[in-house]
């Protein structure tokens, strides 16, 4: 039985190989191997197991009403309140300037201050 289900699996991996739906290959193969290795009996269960798991159950249920009712978004207190909206920082420079200031920097400078300023942008884009 295991090696038939090791024999499935394998021909369903080579069969995913070249789909374009590997996971349908996968998800049948498992269907097939659970049916094959499945009784069809429904497995017995500890009925002390089983309710003390209804208990829990109940449990947290409760729990999770009276969290509902106490929490502030259940009032619609949190919705009238919105947080600001959040500030971009302005874009920097190495050095602090902003961008906005070197523009307006080499706009009102000469060809040579301009030349020097590209040489060393070179310099540092090459590194």
């Amino acid at each position: 039985m295991v090696y038939d289900s090791i024999e499935r699996l394998h021909g369903e991996l080579r069969e995913m190989k070249g789909s374009s739906h590997p996971k349908i290959f996968l998800e049948m193969a498992l269907i097939h191997a659970a049916k094959a290795g499945g009784s069809t009996t429904a497995p017995a269960f500890d009925q002390g197991e089983v309710s003390q798991l209804k208990e829990q159950l109940s449990q947290l249920q409760k729990e999770l009403h009276s969290v509902k009712t106490q929490s502030p978004a259940a009032s619609g207190e949190e919705q009238h309140q919105k947080a600001p909206p959040k500030r971009r920082p302005q874009p920097t420079a190495q050095n602090g300037a902003s961008v906005k200031q070197a523009a307006r920097m080499l706009q009102q400078a000469s060809k040579e201050e301009r030349a020097k300023v590209e040489s060393k942008w070179q310099m540092s884009c090459a590194r």
